[in-house]
């Protein structure tokens, strides 16, 4: 039973990466167009190569810094630190090039794919995991986060993962700790997901009054965990990246 499961996630995955590759090679300059997928690459690369802090080798063509500028400047990388991490972690494997980051982001593109498309599919039918998985792989905001690596696809995989973990029974569904984790550390949206999560799912099930409230309360302390996980995610993000110029 396992392996006709797994056969099918697999295609829904070879589908979403084909889709966004034909994309890249078709409808793209094959080069990043986003500035800060090449300033999350750029700190990526320099973590792999020499260690905290991250830093970057241009400024967003800062005015102000350009009277200071000397060829080999570096400045501060002021970004969240999963998708450096994740980045330095690819460098060490692969040599930094557009072509990594962009088969990098793809994946995570198809491996989302394939999640929305199971979640559908388990939880509806097989129709509902077609439809679904066209809509998102055809989506042309989607393929261009996915072609740059951007921290809206990372963002949306935790989302998908989350959602099949929520959708999971005891003890596995406990592992939805780690996308509610991760989401901090990628943007700043990540609270608003928990905030909404955490009003919707008390409403779905039906239950008493005083069962209702007492998931409300577990809602509100949801919310002050989630300001506590965001103020830490600050302070890592900073101790990635503490702020300076040089």
């Amino acid at each position: 039973m396992i392996k006709p499961k797994l056969t099918i996630f697999a295609a829904a995955f070879a589908f979403c990466f084909l889709i966004g590759f034909s994309y890249l090679k078709l409808a793209t300059p094959r080069f990043l167009t986003f500035s800060d997928s090449a300033k999350y690459a750029d700190a990526g690369r320099y973590l792999s190569e020499n260690g905290f802090p991250a830093k970057v080798h241009h400024s967003f063509f800062d005015k102000n810094l350009l009277p200071n500028y000397v060829q080999g400047s570096l400045w501060s990388a002021d970004l969240f630190p999963l998708p450096i991490v994740f980045f330095a972690g690819l460098f060490k494997i692969f040599p930094p090039s557009d072509f990594v980051v962009e088969t990098a982001g793809l994946s995570i593109f198809a491996l989302t794919g394939a999640i929305i498309f199971w979640l559908a599919f388990s939880k509806h039918s097989l129709t509902s995991g077609i439809i679904s998985i066209i809509l998102f792989a055809f989506n042309l905001n989607v393929l261009d986060y996915s072609v740059n690596s951007t921290t809206e696809i990372f963002f949306m995989l935790e989302i998908s993962l989350l959602a099949f973990l929520i959708s999971k029974k005891f003890p596995l569904n406990l592992l939805t700790i780690i996308p509610m984790t991760t989401m901090f550390l990628t943007r700043y949206q990540a609270l608003l997901v928990l905030i909404a999560l955490g009003i919707t799912i008390p409403l779905q099930i039906k239950s008493s009054i005083k069962t209702r409230t007492l998931m409300f309360l577990g809602v509100l302390s949801l919310i002050a965990l989630s300001l506590i996980i965001s103020k830490f995610g600050r302070i890592l993000r900073l101790s990635f990246s503490p702020p300076g110029q040089f």
